[in-house]
C-alpha cells in the first residue's frame, strides 16, 4: 500500500491524467453520455406516468446530475467566461461557459422533468476530453449536432416527436 501511495503522489499528476490526448483511452473521441440512467445495463426509459414511484428514480437521477451544476452556478461570475451563440468572451480554454438551467425548457426540476406528463427529458452530455476542442467543420452550424432516433420503427413510433433544449431555435426542434 505504501508503494502505490508513493506511486501515485509522485507520477500521476493532480490537475489531469497521466493520459492525455491520443494516448488516452478516448482518443480525442469523446463520448455522449445521457442520462438518467438508474441501470447500468439498461438505457431504455420506460416508466407508466400513473407510477409515481418508478418515474422518481429516473427524476432522481436528474437531480443528482443537475444539482452540480446548480452547486457551479453559485460561483462567482470572474470563474466564467461570457456565452453567447456567436462564441465566449474572454477566448480562454481555461474559463468555461456558465451553464443556465432555464435554458432547457419545460426540462426542470419544477416540471419533474416532464415524467408525469409523459414527455420525459433526457440529458446528453458530451464527455470531457484533456486537450481536445472541436473543430468546427461548418462556421454556419457551430454547434454540436444530434439526432434521435429509435433502433426500429417501433421505437419511433413510442418515442414520438423529440425536441431538444437548450435549442437553436425557440421551439426546441433544433
Amino acid at each position: 500500500m505504501g508503494m502505490m501511495t508513493v506511486f501515485l503522489q509522485l507520477i500521476v499528476p493532480p490537475q489531469y491524467p497521466l493520459r492525455t490526448g491520443q494516448q488516452s483511452l478516448l482518443k480525442f473521441q469523446p463520448g455522449l453520455g445521457v442520462r438518467p440512467i438508474v441501470d447500468e445495463d439498461k438505457t431504455l426509459i420506460f416508466y407508466s406516468k400513473k407510477d409515481p414511484q418508478v418515474y422518481y428514480e429516473y427524476v432522481d437521477n436528474i437531480n443528482a446530475l443537475l444539482s452540480y451544476y446548480e452547486k457551479i452556478n453559485e460561483k462567482p461570475e470572474t470563474g466564467f467566461a461570457t456565452c453567447t451563440t456567436d462564441g465566449k468572451v474572454p477566448n480562454d480554454p481555461k474559463k468555461v461557459c456558465r451553464f443556465d438551467l432555464n435554458s432547457l425548457g419545460p426540462c426542470n426540476k419544477a416540471n419533474n422533468f416532464g415524467y408525469p406528463d409523459d414527455k420525459p427529458c433526457a440529458i446528453l452530455k458530451l464527455n470531457r476530453v484533456y486537450g481536445w476542442m472541436p473543430d468546427v467543420m461548418d462556421p454556419e452550424i457551430p454547434h454540436t449536432l444530434v439526432s434521435c432516433q429509435g433502433q426500429n420503427p417501433e421505437d419511433h413510433d413510442n418515442m414520438g416527436p423529440v425536441k431538444f433544449y437548450p435549442s437553436i431555435t425557440a421551439n426546441g426542434t433544433e
